[in-house]
């Protein structure tokens, strides 16, 4: 979804991750890893895992070419300055892409994300970054 909803051109090359190989993501995660998205460089990274929220937000800001602010800390209570995520989170919350749970004061970063949220977020982005 990220490489679509930013435009990226697909690669077609065979993704560093062993357990992308061979499954209908391929293309996509070897693009993502081609294009140097953070999340992508463990190549021992489960893809077909539940994605986490915060993970997510990172990738569509990095997929869109997104300057990430430094985190302070103080936008969640689940998300401390050091957290991993913690910039794409505070950056995503900044822009009006993310707002936590029902505007409340946590984020849950670590959390699968839903499609709903997946599909709000993305379209957050499409209308604050452009495609």
């Amino acid at each position: 979804m990220a490489v679509e909803s930013a435009g990226l051109d697909m690669l077609g090359n065979t993704p560093r991750n062993r357990g992308a190989r061979n499954g209908w993501a391929s293309n996509y995660i070897a693009t993502l890893e081609n294009a140097g998205i953070s999340v992508f460089d463990d190549s021992s990274l489960d893809v077909n895992a539940p994605a986490p929220r915060g993970a997510v937000v990172q990738i569509l800001l990095e997929t869109f070419g997104v300057n990430m602010q430094g985190a302070t800390g103080a936008a969640y209570n689940d998300v401390a300055k050091s957290s991993k995520f913690a910039d794409a989170v505070e950056t995503a919350t900044q822009s009006g892409i993310v707002s936590g749970d029902d505007n409340a004061s946590t984020f849950r970063p670590r959390q699968p994300v839903n499609r709903a949220e997946t599909a709000k977020i993305i379209d957050k982005m499409i209308e604050v970054y452009g495609e």
